[in-house]
């Protein structure tokens, strides 16, 4: 915890302040005292500003991600056309958290690396203060327009469409799968392993998948298993006289993968093509391939395999739960648990950084700032960052296969019962059956599955099925009275909240992932990854149906312009 005297002694200083004043021009700042934060909308104008926020008890400062015309015309609940109107642009800021330190440092290094490798060179980055890093482009380095729509009303879908790519990237066959292969280093490995509770051999099992290392392709295991990785690429069967290609097995032709006699392939002495008597493509001699081996890619035929790791069991890069007036720890501020300073840093030197670096007591305010001064500097080039924007709207992550049990859904599944497979960790594991907590977990699931839209038939199979896991039964009328007796209070309730350590902790369920950080309740985190799913399943043309609390809001909003509207009207006439 911060001591007020190191709060009072680092924001006094003159350096600090004007930092500060600096990056909070044009957005909204809300000010944290301890562990709450203050009147939203405010803002920083002057020095003196930040020290007296201070001597008021204010241990940090957090700012917007996107600018305004006035911050403090901002009030909840405003219509999309009316933050529109007030906003001129958003940076780009994406959030990197990582348990492990080292593995935070490598993951913003190859972040940073993807973005100069789509031509933007006006990339700052900052330490967090705690655990990870941010890292930013500048609105000025974005176009104007994209599928003809003005940039500045692309918040907080283009910083989520732009994170998700980036991720995506940074662990593809465009980069080699970089950061799987630097991860499943033996050293590398076995300490996540360890991080994370299990064996090598294990973490790779749970958190690796095999793909190919020519296109990617998620592979089926072989017997090979990862050791198939270095079997050699299949053969071309286009080299050799006329005598070796007829004797050759049968062969593919590479258009259809059709196999043997669905193409004349016994080709004469120096007959360059043929066709497939299948799909009548061209085939070029050489590029008639063999069958492929059980070992081999089935979508390129390639033998090459690594194994892919899920980087979302380690790191934390924020997208779902991004929305309008969404902040970020401020350059300079203090960081509540860790005491250390949100400190801007050199970019390409983000490996040698250390947290010994963000200490306030030898803390140095540099030259170079975080998204601040680039464009007074000339470091921004209008419309660098187009290349990285279109290829983010062109990229459709495919989560229905990798994030949802390789299931797909409609947006009409998603907006009636949420799927099983965007269930949070713990609700997963009571599904799977308890030891103990039976009755707890009726409690539960009956709150949760009915907030995530199902059915009372569905939930009465569906319990039925999980009784039949736990070691000990329940009696069946138990719960049909539980349900009954649900219904009749007509009242829709949430489960318990997550640090209600009396269920998921006491039921050794609680295993949380990188979004259970960023959540209150189990149902949050379904309905976080539902919204995500339907709005990469509806594109930029697509807009997700309003839940009946927000509808709520807008009516209470709009409700309240009216009575301004009726009371400013008396006013006049009086």
């Amino acid at each position: 915890m911060l001591h007020i005297s190191t709060v009072l002694q680092h924001y006094k200083r003159r350096d600090v302040q004007e930092a500060m004043i600096s990056a909070a021009r044009g957005r909204e700042v809300a000010v944290r005292y301890g562990n709450g934060f203050g009147k939203r909308p405010d803002i920083l104008e002057y020095p003196t500003d930040i020290l007296e926020f201070a001597r008021q008890g204010a241990t940090s400062f957090h700012a917007s991600e996107e600018r305004w015309t006035n911050p403090l015309l901002l009030v909840p609940g405003m219509r999309p056309q009316e933050l529109n109107s007030l906003r001129t642009g958003w940076d780009f800021i994406l959030d990197v958290d990582c348990e492990l330190w080292e593995y935070a440092k490598l993951i913003t290094h190859l972040l940073i690396k993807a973005l100069r490798a789509h031509g933007i060179r006006a990339v700052s980055c900052k330490f967090s203060g705690n655990k990870g890093f941010h890292i930013a482009i500048p609105f000025e380095a974005f176009p104007d327009a994209v599928q003809g729509r003005p940039i500045k009303e692309l918040f907080p879908e283009g910083v989520q469409r732009i994170a998700e790519y980036l991720v995506h990237y940074i662990d593809s066959p465009a980069t080699d799968f970089e950061l799987s292969k630097r991860l499943s280093e033996e050293k590398e490995s076995g300490e996540l392993a360890k991080r994370l509770g299990k064996s090598r051999e294990e973490f790779e099992q749970t958190f690796g998948r095999r793909v190919c290392a020519s296109c990617g392709a998620e592979s089926p295991a072989s017997s090979g298993g990862a050791a198939g990785a270095n079997s050699s690429r299949n053969q071309t069967a286009g080299s050799g006289d006329a005598s070796e290609a007829s004797s050759a097995p049968e062969v593919l032709c590479p258009a259809c993968l059709a196999q043997g006699a669905s193409a004349p392939l016994a080709w004469k002495k120096g007959q360059a093509f043929s066709v497939c008597a299948r799909c009548r493509s061209i085939i070029k001699r050489r590029d008639v391939m063999l069958p492929k081996k059980r070992d081999a890619c089935q979508k390129c035929g390639s033998a090459q395999f690594i194994t892919q790791l899920d980087t979302k069991a380690i790191m934390n890069v924020d997208t779902l739960l991004i929305s309008s007036r969404h902040m970020f720890r401020m350059p300079y501020s203090l960081h509540e648990k860790s005491g250390l300073v949100s400190l801007p840093i050199d970019s390409d030197h983000v490996l040698s950084f250390e947290k010994e670096d963000a200490n306030p007591k030898k803390l140095i305010v540099l030259a170079h700032g975080f998204l601040d001064g680039l464009t007074d500097t000339g470091k921004v080039k209008q419309g660098e960052a187009s290349q990285l924007l279109i290829k983010a709207f062109d990229f459709r992550p495919k989560i229905a296969q990798e994030e949802t049990g390789k299931k797909t859904y409609s947006i009409d599944d998603i907006q009636g019962a949420i799927p099983e497979e965007l269930f949070p960790p713990c609700i997963t594991l009571i599904l799977k059956g308890v030891t103990d907590g039976r009755k707890r977990s009726v409690f539960v699931l009956l709150n949760f599955l009915r907030s995530a839209g199902w059915s009372y038939e569905q939930i009465e199979e569906r319990l039925t099925e999980w009784n039949a896991h736990n070691t000990e039964l329940l009696r069946e009328i138990f719960i049909k009275s539980h349900i009954r007796y649900h219904k009749q209070k007509k009242q829709i309730l949430l489960p318990p909240n997550c640090d209600n350590r009396a269920y998921y902790v006491g039921m050794q369920v609680c295993k949380p992932d990188v979004l259970c950080s960023r959540i209150k309740n189990p149902v949050n985190y379904a309905k976080a990854k539902a919204r995500h799913l339907m709005q990469n399943m509806q594109g930029t043309k697509g807009r997700s149906k309003l839940s009946d609390e927000q509808k709520a809001m807008r009516k209470k909003y709009r409700d309240g312009k009216k009575e301004e509207r009726k009371g400013a009207a008396k006013e006049d006439k009086g």
